[in-house]
């Protein structure tokens, strides 16, 4: 039967994967963090236990229920402050919720026999768990470093993400400077010396004329999309490493 799984990422970094999504142990001297707890399909804080005896620092990186549905397993837990739960419909996620059940509901009433799996599923219990929030440029002291919490709203307001300082890529060098460096070099020669930054160029200026010039205008604009997400990516990860080096 499926249990988590785990992977060693670093030497102080674990993955844990539920079969769903991934959480984090990041391992300190003195103290380790759990970065979110996943969908409770099992005992995220049993399964920790036997991972590490370290005091255990609990935080979601948002509050969604596949991140926080083991919550109440722990007494408390870290969020990110925009994010920090009423466990009403005045929170934005239980609020959407509430409004897609109804809706459902009202067109489907059989749907009720699968409300309890949905509500399993989709609705973070409350239990006796205290919430504690962060706000950006907040520390997590584990001993011998500390994580430095970073708004990175979008998914949800409060989203955050950790970022250890001492993490340097690119043995040592500002890596958020050498990768952009490298993003802006690679784009420039795309669009400058390349079949495809040329027929994108002809699409973008007068889709009409590029094809009547017999040029393929769906399978351009679909690797036109595919190079925007790939670089959009690369924003995402400047954006996590600002104010320190990869």
């Amino acid at each position: 039967m499926f249990r988590y799984g785990k992977a060693k990422l670093i030497e102080d970094v674990t993955r844990i994967k539920d079969g769903i999504v991934n959480e984090f142990l990041i391992e300190g001297r003195d103290r380790a963090v759990l970065f979110d707890t996943g969908l409770d399909l099992f005992n995220i804080r049993d399964y920790v236990s036997k991972l590490t005896d370290k005091e255990l620092i609990v935080v979601n990186s948002h509050f969604h229920p596949d991140h926080a549905n083991g919550n109440h397993h722990f007494k408390k837990v870290h969020i990110g402050e925009k994010d920090l739960p009423t466990f009403t419909t005045a929170d934005v996620y239980f609020k959407l919720v509430d409004d897609i059940v109804t809706a459902t509901l009202e067109k489907h009433p059989k749907a009720q026999k699968i409300m309890p799996l949905v509500d399993k599923l989709l609705m973070t219990k409350k239990g006796e768990t205290e919430y504690v929030p962060l706000k950006d440029g907040d520390e997590i002291d584990l001993g011998n470093k500390k994580l430095i919490v970073k708004d990175f709203p979008g998914h949800t307001p409060g989203s955050i993400t950790l970022l250890d300082p001492a993490m340097r890529f690119f043995s040592g060098a500002p890596g958020n400077i050498i990768l952009a460096g490298l993003a802006f070099a690679l784009m420039y020669f795309i669009l400058n010396y390349t079949k495809i930054g040329t027929y994108c160029s002809a699409i973008g200026s007068n889709e009409f004329t590029a094809k009547n010039m017999g040029i393929n205008v769906k399978k351009y604009k679909l690797i036109g999309f595919m190079l925007l997400h790939f670089f959009v990516g690369i924003m995402a990860i400047l954006s996590v490493s600002y104010g320190t080096t990869m």
